[in-house]
């Protein structure tokens, strides 16, 4: 089910992501393969409500969606709830979505966005005439799996601070200087 959603919602959705959410590849095992990567996106919290609107645009999106309870370390009670989308189809339809209204992740998005364009030219080069792909050689599958760890390192990389929180300049009521 694909709606139009409104320009408020999809900004919204992308602060979500931006402070709730996470960007990363989630690495699935695959029945009598090696495991592969796929482009995920989450948003964890605490507030039901916040987790229900997500739904809601995601489903209203098309995006294919789970949902799973989060434990605190060392604890047995669930504090929070997460909201998962996987796989490219689906996180491209968010990505579309929000991609406009993102600000400190958008090296990431672009980085999916890459990702999911290498995914798809390996699976038309793969397609044959009867519309099936063809079985990849031992060799294909290990350069395929450095490659989507070369992503998986690139989105790593991304997500290490630049910058020294004990080198800002920072005064009350003044914008962050670094």
């Amino acid at each position: 089910m694909t709606e139009t959603i409104s320009r408020e919602d999809r900004a919204w959705l992308a602060a979500m992501i931006e402070g709730e959410g996470s960007l990363f590849f989630a690495t699935h095992h695959l029945k009598n393969e090696k495991p592969t990567v796929r482009p995920s996106i989450s948003v964890t919290n605490n507030d039901m409500r916040i987790i229900k609107r997500v739904s809601e645009i995601w489903y209203k999106l098309g995006a294919k969606f789970y949902y799973y309870l989060k434990k605190i370390h060392g604890t047995t009670k669930h504090r929070a709830m997460s909201i998962n989308s996987c796989g490219r189809k689906s996180v491209l339809k968010i990505l579309d979505a929000i991609e406009e209204f993102m600000s400190a992740k958008t090296e990431q998005v672009q980085l999916f966005r890459e990702y999911i364009n290498w995914m798809e030219n390996e699976m038309s080069n793969r397609k044959q005439e009867n519309g099936r792909y063809r079985r990849l050689t031992t060799e294909e599958k290990a350069q395929y799996r450095d490659v989507q760890q070369e992503f998986k390192k690139r989105l790593s990389d991304m997500r290490t601070p630049s910058i020294d929180p004990q080198r800002l300049t920072r005064k009350a009521s003044k914008p962050l200087q670094f």
